[in-house]
């Protein structure tokens, strides 16, 4: 197996790239497994935000207030969900100021609308 060198004109060595990166990263062949790919991570991020907009309580912020409350919670014995303190302090601060209410909408569209974008091909 031999490697060879090659050089560019500012002297920089240019090593190229395997063959399976080139078949699924530069050749036209692979489209086909990248569309499916691509449809299928769209599918799930859009189901994964359709099933927040039509439960009912991620609109209010109402799911996402309890998961940030078992979130910042310390238990008496164990290891706190969260692992980092400053990260707690955050999470508390936003759950404090009510943050949970337009926090909630922006995950869910966000959901939505980047499924939309995978399935259209705008990634």
């Amino acid at each position: 197996m031999t490697s060879e060198t090659i050089v560019n004109k500012s002297g920089e060595i240019i090593i190229p790239d395997p063959p399976i990166a080139r078949l699924f990263f530069s050749s036209t062949r692979s489209a086909w497994f990248w569309l499916i790919v691509r449809v299928y991570l769209g599918w799930q991020w859009l189901n994964s935000g359709w099933g927040k907009l039509s439960g009912g309580t991620w609109r209010s912020g109402d799911a996402l207030r309890g998961f940030w409350t078992n979130a910042v919670a310390i238990p008496e014995n164990g290891r706190p969900p969260i692992a980092f303190g400053w990260y707690r302090d955050f999470i508390a601060f936003m759950l404090d100021q009510g943050w949970y209410t337009w926090f909630a909408n922006l995950v869910m569209w966000g959901e939505i609308l980047i499924g939309i974008a995978l399935i259209l091909g705008a990634f």
